[in-house]
């Protein structure tokens, strides 16, 4: 099974966080869960019996959890913090796999894994120092320094992001509005930076940190499907979309999510959102996708 990780951190997944499941049940079935949906992926002509098996261990998965939760101390912090980030990984695995192609990822199953990591920053906020000490540890540290490329993708989402932001004054939005959102791009171009300069795996750690700050203001907006919001999300969709030619568990989130978007937009607003589009587009079914682009992806 293949998780992100560096050389630093394979230990963790490979053996401590498997140790931890043997007096966790919870954090048991929600391997077996990732298990199961990775074999759905692997062997399509199996993929129901593999998707209906990695359902069962999630959903127990997932009581277990919700138990534990409520007793929850500095001794079984380190497994239910474990467990919540597989089941990120479980979320988003459960539509990834090719027999899910009826029920594809949507707007709002991103909304619904989005609130699963912000989940797992409260258990975050409250152990943090504690977790640091404990087997994950490792998982915290800042990685090796490093320097993106002025053309990688991830350099360049920074700029479109910005870009789309100043669009906004052409839309005559309530200025309550253009404060959330402004704020999310904010947030998202920090997250971005902060990636791109602390790890080699900036597409990855983007995806799964800013759902941690997202406000619920912004989540409000996107569930009542406002443009402005929706729009934004398209170019994490770019990230996302870069991030599933490595990482089998959010395989084809980033087009479908971006699809839904655009066929929900006003077609005012498909200008500002041409540039996601287009690439994503021309970069369909891309595995293994490495994030320096040309200049044309760029355009």
């Amino acid at each position: 099974m293949t998780l992100p990780k560096s050389s630093q951190v394979s230990r963790i997944w490979q053996v401590d966080v498997p140790r931890l499941a043997f007096s966790n049940t919870y954090l048991m079935h929600q391997l077996l869960a990732l298990s199961g949906y990775h074999l759905a992926q692997q062997h399509p002509e199996k993929c129901a019996m593999y998707s209906l098996q990695g359902s069962l261990h999630q959903n127990e998965g997932i009581q277990g959890m919700r138990k534990a939760l409520g007793e929850i101390t500095p001794e079984s912090c380190h497994a239910l913090f474990a467990t919540s980030c597989l089941l990120c990984f479980g979320v988003f695995a459960s539509l990834s796999f090719p027999g899910a192609a009826d029920n594809s990822p949507t707007v709002q199953g991103l909304i619904d894994a989005f609130l699963l990591v912000k989940g797992m920053s409260g258990i975050l906020n409250t152990y943090e120092e504690t977790l640091r000490r404990g087997p994950l540890g490792l998982v915290f540290g800042p990685g090796a320094p490093v320097s993106p490329s002025n053309d990688s993708l991830i350099a360049i989402a920074v700029q479109k992001v910005k870009v789309y932001a100043d669009s906004l004054d052409d839309f005559g939005l309530d200025p309550a509005v253009k404060a959330v959102v402004n704020a999310e791009v904010d947030a998202l171009s920090r997250w971005i930076n902060l990636a791109a300069n602390s790890t080699t795996y900036a597409e990855i750690r983007t995806v799964m940190t800013w759902p941690i700050s997202m406000s619920e203001e912004y989540i409000s907006l996107i569930r009542q499907r406002h443009p402005a919001a929706l729009a934004l999300m398209t170019y994490y969709c770019v990230i996302l979309h870069a991030t599933g030619g490595n990482y089998w568990f959010v395989r084809g989130w980033g087009s479908s999510v971006a699809k839904d978007i655009e066929c929900a937009l006003p077609s005012q607003w498909r200008d500002v959102v041409r540039w996601p589009m287009a690439w994503i587009r021309d970069h369909a079914g891309t595995k293994g996708y490495r994030t320096v682009v040309t200049a044309m992806d760029a355009m």
